[in-house]
């Protein structure tokens, strides 16, 4: 997945976990974001909410409607 901060960065990333809400996202080594920085996760905006081991966990501005998700949801 595309990890974008502003219009000219970009990370790639891998979705570790997803739900509702949010995601847990491997950076693939690259450097972590702030915790409170606004990103955008494919086509969601999202605020990094903590930073973990491998990457960043985020927090999507407007969680996905339940009746839509399921294992083919994409960001």
């Amino acid at each position: 997945v595309e990890v974008r901060l502003g219009e000219r960065i970009v990370l790639g990333g891998t979705i570790l976990d997803i739900s509702l809400s949010g995601a847990a996202i491997d950076l693939n080594g690259a450097e972590s974001p702030f915790v409170g920085t606004r990103v955008r996760v494919g086509r969601r905006f999202a605020t990094v909410m903590r930073l973990i081991e491998t990457g960043i966990a985020v927090q999507f501005l407007e969680p996905f409607p339940s009746h839509i998700f399921d294992e083919r949801v994409r960001l």
